[in-house]
């Protein structure tokens, strides 16, 4: 169960965790379950100014566990975003779409789902 992971490795949970959400977001948007920001947060390698999953490559020096997670949860991916639609509402509302480059002009949709009307 994920209870017994949690428990015999939490610093692999949580990284696994991480890593899985990060997947899932490319295809649907995620809501938190409730508490897990502060499950995150009472771990021992979790601090109000940051956190680190060493062994494993996941850290930050700005922000705990628990607000990573959220920070994670606040993005999707480009294809999910409804292009059309001027007034977004529902489970996009909030959500963010990362981009690669910054110093290239921002596109009102820069998804599509052919490759008729991307933008070569």
């Amino acid at each position: 169960s994920n209870r017994g992971l949690a428990s015999s490795c939490p610093i692999a949970f949580w990284a696994a965790y991480l890593i899985s959400m990060s997947y899932s977001l490319s295809t649907r948007i995620l809501d938190i379950p409730e508490g897990m920001n502060r499950t995150a947060d009472a771990a021992d390698f979790s601090w109000s100014s940051g956190f680190d999953l060493h062994p494993f490559p996941i850290w930050s020096r700005t922000r705990s566990l628990g607000e990573h997670i959220d920070f994670v949860a606040n993005f999707m991916s480009a294809h999910i975003a409804i292009c059309n639609d001027v007034g977004t509402t529902g489970p996009v509302r909030g959500k963010f779409v990362p981009r690669a480059a910054h110093d290239k002009p921002e596109l009102r949709c820069s998804a599509r789902s052919t490759d008729w009307n991307m933008i070569k």
